[in-house]
């Protein structure tokens, strides 16, 4: 049942799927559900009241009044800690986004708030997740204007043939000797990851089970040495650095008749923090 007068009633003897009411006229994706006279639409910006009697009488309204929400804040909880930090905030009209600056094995959950000028919302709780990402991931980012905020350009993955990586925190130790037995160490305030990262640099189909290359990829790779946006990696362990790249780009070619494969090597330095910032891909700021 649709309807859109100001007051909804029901009277006896009538077999009723749902009742819907909206604020406006019906979307596309309404009308050609109550065409279908499939099950009840989905809630949508919209709708003022929904029940479709899956739990008897037990319905509710979304109205926004004269003031609907300008934007949603959303806030990463790690659910094991409960210390929560913005992933971003998206304009009122959007209903997803994709949060980048996550880390492997970490129990997440979201909290949304809705805000007007006037107004902040009661906050929505999702689901939690746990991240499994099964490669080293390089992301390079564009800045914004506000600091710590930035929109994800390219995702360079090390899956294929990847090489063992080893680590090393850069602390210079210096071996002082004295007049005594033993020797005393003085160490400088160094301590920021550092590594080397090797792996393939094509791409695998899954479906087709063929691995490609093209120079679009490969000039892609060469670029980073010289790319000065920012940049962070992601381990298989739940870490997420802020990193650049801090040599040349190596690569070496294996060919096999008229095919070839190309390794790609870099290495990396962490430079600074990566603690609550927010990367969310191109456009979901602000489309």
């Amino acid at each position: 049942m649709a309807n859109r007068d100001s007051i909804l009633k029901l009277y006896g003897n009538l077999g009723c799927a749902y009742m819907y009411y909206v604020e406006g006229a019906l979307n596309a994706a309404q009308l050609a559900a109550i065409a279908a006279d499939s099950a009840c639409p989905d809630w949508d910006t919209n709708t003022q009241f929904r029940i479709d009697f899956t739990n008897n009488l037990i319905a509710g309204n979304a109205s926004f009044g004269n003031d609907p929400p300008t934007e949603y804040n959303i806030y990463r909880v790690d659910a094991d800690t409960d210390e929560s930090s913005l992933a971003a905030t998206v304009d009122g009209a959007k209903r997803s986004f994709t949060d980048y600056a996550i880390v492997n094995g970490v129990t997440y959950k979201y909290n949304i708030a809705p805000a007007s000028s006037t107004h902040i919302g009661a906050m929505i709780e999702t689901d939690e997740i746990v991240p499994d990402i099964k490669s080293w991931e390089l992301l390079v980012v564009d800045d914004t204007d506000d600091d710590n905020i930035y929109t994800l350009s390219a995702i360079y993955k090390f899956n294929l043939n990847v090489e063992d990586v080893v680590l090393q925190n850069n602390t210079t130790v210096n071996k002082l000797k004295g007049f005594t037995p033993y020797m005393k160490l003085q160490r400088d305030s160094i301590n920021c990851w550092s590594g080397t990262l090797s792996s393939l640099a094509g791409v695998y189909d899954c479906t087709t089970q063929d691995y490609t290359e093209n120079l679009t990829i490969l000039d892609a790779i060469k670029a980073l040495s010289t790319d000065i946006r920012t940049k962070f990696l992601r381990d298989l362990d739940g870490h997420l650095y802020k990193i650049d790249i801090s040599s040349s780009i190596e690569m070496s070619q294996q060919v096999f008749g008229n095919r070839r494969a190309t390794t790609k090597k870099l290495e990396w330095t962490e430079i600074g923090s990566a603690e609550d910032v927010q990367i969310v891909a191109q456009g979901d700021l602000d489309e």
